[in-house]
C-alpha cells in the first residue's frame, strides 16, 4: 500500500541523513529487502531507485560524487 511503502521510505530516509555510521548502500539494500518481503512486485524496485536518489544527494561524497550545490557536507 502507499502508506506503507511511505512509512518503509521515511524511515530509510531518516535513516540515511542521521546513521551515518550505517553505510548508505547497505542501509538501502535491508530498506529494499524490508520491502520486498510485505509487497513484492514493482514495490522494491522503486523503493530501491528513490533511496538510490537520496543516498546520492545526501551522502554524495560517499558515492564518489560532488555534494550537490546547496546540500549540507556530512
Amino acid at each position: 500500500s502507499v502508506a506503507s511503502s511511505g512509512a518503509i521510505l521515511g524511515g530509510a530516509g531518516c535513516g540515511l541523513v542521521s546513521r551515518l555510521a550505517v553505510p548508505a548502500r547497505g542501509g538501502i539494500d535491508g530498506y529494499v529487502a524490508v520491502s520486498g518481503a510485505c509487497f513484492g512486485g514493482d514495490e522494491p524496485g522503486f523503493v530501491n531507485a528513490a533511496l538510490d536518489t537520496i543516498a546520492k544527494r545526501k551522502r554524495a561524497v560517499e558515492f564518489g560524487l560532488p555534494v550537490p550545490e546547496g546540500e549540507l557536507d556530512f
